[in-house]
């Protein structure tokens, strides 16, 4: 067998390999309200009086006034019971949308990746979920030098509350939009318990993208491809 059958084979292999990761389809979300989620709509006041649009960034999946939305929350120290789940493996990024607080706020993804309401519209950042079950995320507000918001005596503290886990503050929400781009997208608003209670003191989009296979997995079978070319060029030299 020539060299130039080799090398086909050997790019067979990868090519191979290409479309297999090419035809994965990305896992789906969906929003699972196990016990403290309730069904509302954005009310009236969200994005605040200067507001922030938007629409101009996502067009039809911006969040509007009346759009049906599920909300989350716990007393202090409880749990929320329910939130974002996911069934599969999957690339995850968060996209930082929109604020109107004047508080510091941040969501946190797996590995403590995070995006703070004081950075520019649009920043994000991406991790990897393994396997089916509800996304490991969590908001959290600073409280200023002056605040004791959960009246503990304490100042400055940082208070969270976690997708399907513990809410360290009772005033605090989270809300979830419905799901769009087949599945795979959702607009995910937090309340940071200041009172206004309009779920837009951080707005982030979440989407769940297909895990490209490990380079690892082109390379195997890019080498089968060749192994199986030598194994025929070896028995035709023995004949």
């Amino acid at each position: 067998m020539s060299i130039k059958s080799i090398i086909l084979r050997a790019t067979f292999g990868i090519a191979l390999a290409t479309s297999v990761a090419t035809v994965a389809t990305a896992a789906t979300l969906s929003v699972v309200n196990n016990g403290s989620g309730v069904a509302t709509t954005l009310p009236v006041g969200t994005g605040g009086s200067s507001g922030f649009d938007l629409s101009s960034i996502y067009g039809s999946a911006s969040p509007n006034v009346g759009d049906p939305i599920t909300s989350f929350s716990a007393a202090t120290g409880g749990t929320v019971n329910g939130g974002l789940y996911i069934d599969g493996s999957s690339e995850l990024t968060y996209t930082f949308l929109g604020t109107e607080a004047g508080a510091r706020n941040s969501v946190f993804g797996l590995g403590g990746a995070t995006v703070t309401n004081r950075q520019a519209l649009g920043t994000s950042f991406t991790v990897n979920h393994t396997g089916a079950g509800f996304v490991d995320f969590f908001f959290q507000t600073l409280e200023r030098t002056w605040e004791d918001l959960n009246r503990n005596m304490i100042v400055n503290e940082a208070l969270t509350i976690a997708n399907n886990g513990l809410s360290a503050f009772g005033n605090l929400s989270m809300a979830f939009g419905e799901v769009f781009n087949n599945n795979s997208s959702v607009l995910v608003f937090f309340g940071d318990g200041r009172g206004d209670g309009d779920y837009d003191d951080m707005v982030v989009r979440i989407d769940a993208s297909v895990v490209p296979l490990p380079a690892t997995a082109f390379l195997m079978l890019g080498a089968l491809g060749g192994l199986g070319a030598l194994r025929g060029r070896k028995k035709k030299a023995i004949a």
